[in-house]
């Protein structure tokens, strides 16, 4: 069974992004920090060094409130092992998307729980798995790189005597 470590951010979907931040690091004392690239605004708020809450505002524009829109986007659950968790929803045939996140070496699992909020499960790889991960493309690249410098310097004819 995976266990559940700890919760590691809620996303927070917004109609004004900007006086979200202001309540969050004024009222809340989170700090906007480091955030991903993306097609809409959004701010990654954290607490000391981890980033906590993800503020982000839809490109989708609403009169009344809907539910779904803002609000809590997901919650997420640091887990320990991936792919039981996965095994664990296809056992009880709940309906998962999957994406993994190269450059964190991290695997992430999104489903719907019973009240229609969304949860994802992240597992978070250790420097080992990242370093096992680009250990070969990295050692084919710097066989590249080297064996085109060593081919450039083996055809110039150079003697210092």
């Amino acid at each position: 069974m995976s266990d559940v470590i700890h919760m590691h951010h809620v996303a927070l979907a917004t109609a004004d992004l900007d006086s979200t931040l202001k309540f969050y690091t004024d009222v809340v004392g989170l700090k906007a920090g480091p955030t991903p690239s993306s097609s809409g605004r959004l701010q990654w708020m954290y607490a000391g060094e981890n980033s906590v809450l993800h503020i982000f505002q839809p490109k989708v524009v609403r009169d009344a409130p809907v539910s779904g829109v803002y609000g809590i986007a997901h919650f997420a659950l640091h887990i320990s092992n991936f792919d039981e968790a996965v095994a664990r929803l296809k056992s009880h045939d709940i309906e998962y998307s999957e994406n993994e996140m190269e450059s964190r070496a991290a695997r992430q699992v999104f489903f719907d729980g019973p009240d229609g909020v969304r949860v994802e499960l992240i597992e978070l790889g250790s420097d080992e798995h990242l370093a096992k991960k680009w250990r070969e493309p990295m050692r084919q690249a710097e066989l590249l790189l080297y064996g085109g410098i060593f081919a450039e310097l083996s055809r110039v004819s150079c003697c210092i005597c």
